[in-house]
């Protein structure tokens, strides 16, 4: 049953088109949001600083830098880090020789 549905889902006609290229979708909100490609409108600012982006959930991400906790932030360069996946990602890339001994 579960192959038949997925065959139904891939079979869905796709009604709309974006203006500037061949992508589709059978959802009009998709095509809006890919639009942005093209256009450059990034509709969401940040109430921090200056910061704009195109999706919100880019804009929630980088809200909880300036709304959470700090508990992720770097001993070496004060770089503070909403997500700890972030914070190890900057470790290993900027300070991995002096965090070689740490355990993330």
């Amino acid at each position: 049953m579960a192959e038949s549905v997925l065959l139904d889902l891939q079979n869905v006609p796709k009604w709309h088109q974006c203006s500037y290229c061949e992508y589709t979708s059978s959802r009009s909100v998709d095509v809006k949001r890919y639009l942005r490609i093209h256009t450059g409108e990034r509709p969401y600012q940040c109430t921090f600083c200056p910061k704009i982006f195109t999706e919100k959930f880019n804009l929630n991400s980088h809200m909880r830098t300036h709304t959470e906790s700090a508990s992720s932030k770097c001993p070496q360069c004060d770089k503070t880090f909403a997500w700890r996946s972030d914070f190890k990602s900057h470790v290993m890339n900027h300070h991995f020789e002096i965090f070689w001994n740490n355990n993330f």
